[in-house]
């Protein structure tokens, strides 16, 4: 339906992925397949975080298999995650290899680097986790609080240099003994109140802390919102996906007043302490006011505010407390260290300073994308307070803004997340603007990030309004 909008006014899109097809071999598959896989292998090809050449496309009966070589986990994943999010896609088979483009330095220095990396994060209490380095593969052992810090600690591990693969042997031990039924009913709440999940259609069980879900979904996206709102509520030990994608049916809606769910929101949420923040509520703007121990939590709930049906805009009144920090002539090494540790990340001329708990960033970047996810390695250092990110964007290849724009329509198009019939695309010297209205905070979310990883942007300013 969505390529049937754009049909009359963006032509020219059509003819500007055949023409990026050339050359390519002919497509076995025919009909909803062939589609499918074009328009895999032109995301692939749009995301400046994957290198497509790689890898190789087949799809049958909409499901989508991945084989071939990346550098790094978080290639794999990005590259996984673009395959889902295209429209058509049932589920995707990854069989991708990680060959790493540097040699792992020796167990010992590997685990070193692993376990520093889990020290800087605020969010993961490393005291009780055990780090053990065999060749490319990081093992994780002991326990945590949380089955978000569960999963954290993987991705974690997984983003160091030389890191092939995690295998995780975390325990969960909630430091809470919460019982069953009070936890269905957290998962539960939390599933009402996120305006991308259809409640009506998934059942919660619960049995000694494990959660299954059972029921269907609409898509890929409305299936992982599901699974976080299993593994961010407490008490959660681990959670058994059994949902299955049947189709799109958005419809659905909680009778609750939008304070009362973002405050529930709150609460739920493990990684943000609600007991010092204030809600107000006028004409369906929200307002976040009081104190959060780090920037990370901050972010975390100016999210959840987001996530609630009929939310229009966000205001941000939310201050980061003074916190016993590292020396100060400590701060910007840690933050400079951690930003290099990254496998993804390619700073040119890295400058980090810091003053009264505020990091500054300078350097030159590939992508915008990359400056990003720079400022946010620096956001959830302890200790910091403010990033103020002065990283530039400097792309390897000059790309037209026609390019740019036919790439990010293209990309708009033909995710599952993205209503692109409301969003109007202007480039200007590889600066990108939207204009136009988006569904949910979701869907803004979704398209802001496909700008961010499209090849050639150096940045991205959104108009669109959240229009529930």
């Amino acid at each position: 339906m969505r390529r049937a909008l754009f049909a009359s006014t963006l032509l020219i899109v059509v003819s500007a992925v055949a023409l990026a097809g050339g050359g390519q071999e002919a497509d076995v598959s025919t009909g909803v397949d062939a589609e499918i896989r074009e328009d895999v292998e032109s995301a692939l090809a749009r995301d400046g975080r994957v290198e497509e050449a790689g890898i190789q496309v087949t799809v049958e009966g909409g499901i989508v298999s991945l084989v071939g070589t990346v550098d790094s986990i978080r290639e794999r994943n990005a590259a996984v995650a673009d395959a889902r999010n295209v429209l058509g896609v049932i589920s995707v088979v990854d069989s991708l290899d990680v060959e790493p483009d540097v040699v792992a330095s020796g167990d010992r220095l590997l685990a070193l680097d692993v376990r520093s990396a889990l020290a800087l994060d605020p969010s993961v209490d490393e005291s009780d986790i055990i780090v053990e380095a065999s060749g490319s593969r990081i093992t994780l052992y002991g326990s945590v609080d949380t089955l978000f810090e569960r999963e954290l600690a993987s991705d974690i591990a997984a983003d160091v240099t030389g890191v092939v693969t995690v295998m995780n042997q975390l325990t969960v031990e909630p430091t809470t003994d919460r019982g069953d039924r009070a936890i269905r009913t957290d998962v539960q709440n939390a599933l009402v109140r996120n305006s991308l999940v259809d409640k009506e259609n998934i059942v919660v069980l619960v049995n000694d802390g494990q959660v299954t879900l059972t029921g269907t979904v609409s898509s890929w996206v409305e299936e992982q919102e599901a699974l976080d709102a299993a593994q961010f509520t407490a008490g959660v030990t681990s959670v058994v996906d059994q949902l299955e994608i049947a189709g799109p049916d958005f419809d659905g809606a909680t009778g609750r007043t939008i304070r009362t769910q973002v405050r529930e929101q709150l609460e739920w949420d493990i990684r943000v302490d609600a007991s010092n923040i204030s809600i107000s509520v006028d004409d369906a703007i929200v307002t976040l006011s009081g104190t959060v121990e780090s920037a990370a939590s901050e972010s975390a709930a100016l999210t959840n505010a987001w996530s609630v049906a009929g939310v229009r805009d966000v205001v941000d009144r939310i201050a980061v407390a003074e916190i016993d920090r590292p020396a100060r002539t400590g701060l910007a090494r840690i933050v400079e260290n951690s930003i290099s540790l990254d496998p993804g990340i390619e700073v040119q001329g890295l400058t980090v300073t810091e003053e009264d708990g505020i990091i500054s960033l300078y350097g030159s970047v590939d992508a915008a994308w990359m400056r990003r996810e720079a400022g946010s390695i620096a956001e959830n250092t302890i200790g910091v307070r403010a990033v103020d990110n002065n990283l530039v964007v400097v792309p390897p290849e000059s790309r037209t803004d026609v390019e740019i724009r036919l790439d990010l329509i293209s990309s708009l198009q033909t995710d599952t997340r993205v209503d692109a019939s409301g969003i109007e695309v202007i480039v200007d010297d590889g600066e990108v603007l939207y204009r136009g209205s988006v569904a949910s905070w979701d869907a803004w979310e979704a398209a802001y990030a496909i700008a961010l990883q499209t090849d050639g942007v150096i940045a991205v300013e959104s108009e669109l309004s959240v229009e529930s």
